[in-house]
């Protein structure tokens, strides 16, 4: 995964889900370190492991699905249709995104930013990250 894919979600209290767990050679002590955005564990007496990290998303499929954000129940689809910034081509793009169009991954980089960043704030996964398999879907949790 790319720090660019998820730099944008950090601010919004991102959930991780941790797998991927390597034993690699035989390491001394007891600590935690972090580096960047992957922990390496040592314990005494036993074997390093290598952590790879997923961010937790929703997928697009749940924009027209009731969420609960910061203990307020929505359903996104209906709060971004209300928006007055939306121009003709917004509300297009917008309703082919909702249509689960086969280019969505595309169509999404031609909403408004104002947009864009409420879907990251949601916790969309607005970069096809769990299509990619670096991503977990928050509803296989």
């Amino acid at each position: 995964m790319k720090l660019e894919h998820l730099a944008p979600y950090l601010p919004y209290k991102l959930k991780i889900k941790y797998v991927n767990i390597l034993v690699m050679n035989a390491g001394q002590g007891s600590s935690l370190n972090w580096i960047g955005i992957n922990a390496v564990i040592q314990r005494q007496g036993t074997k390093e492991g290598y952590i790879s990290p997923l961010p937790i998303l929703r997928p697009l499929s749940d924009l027209t699905k009731e969420i609960t954000v910061n203990g307020e129940t929505i359903v996104p689809a209906d709060y971004c249709n209300g928006s007055y910034y939306f121009s003709e081509h917004d509300k297009w793009v917008w309703n082919k995104i909702l249509s689960n169009d086969q280019n969505i991954n595309k169509r999404i980089t031609e909403l408004p930013y104002f947009l864009i960043t409420k879907l990251i704030s949601w916790h969309f996964d607005v970069f096809g990250l769990i299509e990619k398999g670096e991503a977990v879907d928050i509803n296989t949790i």
